[in-house]
C-alpha cells in the first residue's frame, strides 16, 4: 500500500485503506493521519470521517481500558500485602493468646494478692 501512495500520493483511496491497515495492527495515530490525509484530498469522503471518529473513539477506550488494568492491578497488589499482614497479626494473636496466663489463674492470684494485702 506504501507503493501505492508513491505512486499516486493524491488517489485518496491509497491513505484511506492504509489508515484500516493501521487500525488493525493497533497504529491509531499514523491511521488517524492516514484518514486526514483522505480527507485533505476528499474533505467530503464520510467513510474517512466515521472510520477516523471511530479509531479515535477506539484509541481513548483502549487507553482508558490500560488505566483501568494498572489501577486494578495496583488494588490487587495492595490487598496481597495487606493479607500478608492480616496472616501474620492473626499468628501472633494466637501465639499471644497461647501464651497468656489462664483467667481462672489471674483470678486466683488476684484474690490470693488481696487477700495477703488484707493480712497486713
Amino acid at each position: 500500500v506504501h507503493s501505492a501512495l508513491d505512486l499516486s500520493r493524491e488517489l485518496n483511496v491509497n491513505h484511506f485503506t492504509l489508515g484500516n491497515i493501521y487500525a488493525v495492527l493497533g497504529e491509531y495515530n499514523k491511521s488517524i493521519i492516514c484518514f486526514e490525509n483522505t480527507l485533505k484530498i476528499q474533505p467530503d469522503f464520510e467513510a474517512a470521517a466515521k472510520r477516523k471518529h471511530a479509531v479515535l473513539c477506539h484509541s481513548k477506550l483502549e487507553g482508558a481500558l490500560e488505566a483501568q488494568h494498572r489501577a486494578l492491578q495496583k488494588t490487587l497488589k495492595e490487598l496481597k500485602d495487606y493479607q500478608k499482614k492480616h496472616d501474620l497479626y492473626q499468628t501472633n494473636n494466637e501465639k499471644l493468646a497461647t501464651e497468656q496466663v489462664p483467667t481462672e489463674v489471674k483470678i486466683a492470684q488476684r484474690i490470693a494478692f488481696e487477700t495477703a494485702k488484707m493480712k497486713d
